[in-house]
């Protein structure tokens, strides 16, 4: 299985060098600190995680693509690493100058298990068909942005319990790309099997203003008693064209029963 992923990835990369007009990778690096809690006695764990991203367009825009890396390792305990990647292909129907038909097809490894390595499955994988249709917004005869809807069937077919049901669950996510630098999303989550039902919803908002680009997501779930909700504010500055510095921060446990966990990073990210 990794020599394949490997595989793939070095064609995916090999591909876009020899046929797009701009490189689209994106190289950065996060520094961070994990388990930080209301609790006196709570394990800090320090981690630095480079990453890289690839993302272009061939055929005239008919075909997007889209690769992203991280390898994080934990400066703690037995300093445990791992690898989270993301792989998207996109095939864009265009139906007359203002609307676009997408089909979808990506695969997500959330995460692989690098150290320790333990016997039997060590990740997580989810593959991710869907379709989106994007249309162009206008108000009093002017375009204000793009408005989008989407819908994506994540199928949880590998994880770390060899004795698991494969998971399927059903993403639709409504949003809006403004002109102004403005993009707004809504993306209720529902599982599908092995049971039907609510299993939550997510809320991302950006606004990008030249040097400064903010965003904030935040995820909901129906059991929010046990789970908690998740909200991940970050703010980007560009120091100079290609060249960004980052401060997020994961704030996961917001009203369960236990105790919120905080796990900020600060990172910078060179595009060429």
């Amino acid at each position: 299985m990794r020599k394949l992923l490997f595989v793939f990835v070095a064609l995916f990369f090999i591909t876009g060098f020899t046929m797009a007009e701009d490189i689209g990778i994106t190289v950065g690096l996060e520094v961070g600190v994990g388990n930080l809690t209301t609790v006196e006695d709570s394990n800090i764990e320090p981690y630095v995680m480079p990453n890289i991203a690839y993302e272009n367009s061939f055929f005239n825009g008919s075909l997007d693509v889209y690769a992203e890396f991280a390898y994080t390792i934990g400066i703690h305990d037995d300093n445990p690493m791992d690898l989270y990647a993301f792989l998207e292909a996109r095939y864009n129907l265009f139906l007359g100058a203002d609307s676009t038909l997408s089909f979808i097809l990506g695969n997500e490894v959330d995460t692989l298990m690098i150290s320790p390595w333990d016997d039997g499955p060590n990740m997580i994988s989810i593959l991710r068909p869907g379709i989106r249709f994007t249309q162009d917004s206008c108000l009093n005869y002017q375009r204000i942005g793009k408005l989008y809807a989407e819908v994506v069937v994540p199928v949880v077919y590998m994880q770390y319990d060899s004795n698991a049901d494969t998971e399927v669950f059903l993403e639709t996510k409504v949003g809006w790309d403004s002109l102004f630098g403005l993009e707004l999303s809504l993306t209720p989550v529902f599982a599908l099997v092995p049971d039907f039902e609510y299993s939550g919803i997510a809320f991302f908002a950006s606004y990008d203003a030249g040097l400064v680009h903010a965003e904030v997501e935040a995820i909901i779930p129906n059991r929010i008693s046990d789970l908690g909700i998740t909200v991940i504010p970050e703010v980007a500055f560009n120091i100079f064209p290609g060249f960004n510095a980052y401060l997020r921060c994961v704030v996961a446990g917001i009203a369960a029963d236990g105790d919120m966990v905080l796990t900020p990073g600060l990172g910078v990210r060179y595009s060429f």
